[in-house]
């Protein structure tokens, strides 16, 4: 498995950037540009 790296403003936590700690899941509304061309990248190549 491969390594995940996650960096965000501080004041975005709450606001665009969600963590539950019951579950331990970060969720991120609104992905940057840069992030979501990334993901759909991928997606397009499987």
């Amino acid at each position: 498995m491969g390594g995940l790296t996650v960096n965000f403003d501080a004041k975005l936590l709450g606001e665009r950037i969600f963590w539950d700690p019951a579950t331990d899941t970060l969720t991120i509304k609104g992905t940057p540009p840069n992030l979501r061309d990334q993901l759909q990248r991928r997606v397009s190549e499987k």
